[in-house]
């Protein structure tokens, strides 16, 4: 079974956004003197919820920050700048190649405040329990198929 974890998930992330936008600087942990203009990878929620029996949907709820300047203030055409990001990621973030697994990202929408644009959008991931079943990963959720004779 493959079940990815956050961290190549992270990783998949990283990879398109450079891919998207390679004069930006990409973070998964905070830094103390960053540069701009740059993203960082923000986790925000893991939820685990039960579909079935022995079977559950992972849901991973990522925000990537962008943010051009240390002082938003000092760039006139701040808005324009993000909202063209955000159109970016948007056409960017539907299906993404992680490993020998393929991710769909759901529920894709965007905010700006104080001059950072908050790209906001959801992993899915199903993961069985059971023994004696092989899973097919398929756009980020996996497809149970049960073995004969188990």
């Amino acid at each position: 079974m493959t079940e990815l974890q956050s961290e190549e998930i992270k990783n998949a992330i990283v990879s398109q956004l450079l891919k998207t936008a390679p004069e930006c600087a990409v973070y998964k942990e905070a830094q103390s003197a960053p540069e701009y203009p740059h993203f960082f990878i923000h986790l925000i929620d893991v939820s685990d919820e039960e579909e079935r029996r022995k079977c559950h949907i992972l849901t991973y709820l990522f925000d990537l920050r962008y943010r051009i300047k240390s002082d938003p203030s000092t760039d006139l055409n701040l808005e324009q700048s993000l909202d063209a990001m955000a159109l970016k990621l948007l056409s960017a973030f539907n299906i993404v190649d992680c490993g020998d697994v393929k991710i769909r990202f759901e529920d894709k929408h965007y905010e700006k405040q104080d001059g950072v644009l908050h790209f906001f959008c959801k992993v899915k991931m199903m993961v069985h329990d059971r023994e004696n079943t092989a899973s097919t990963p398929f756009g980020g959720i996996e497809l149970e198929i049960g073995l004969k004779g188990a």
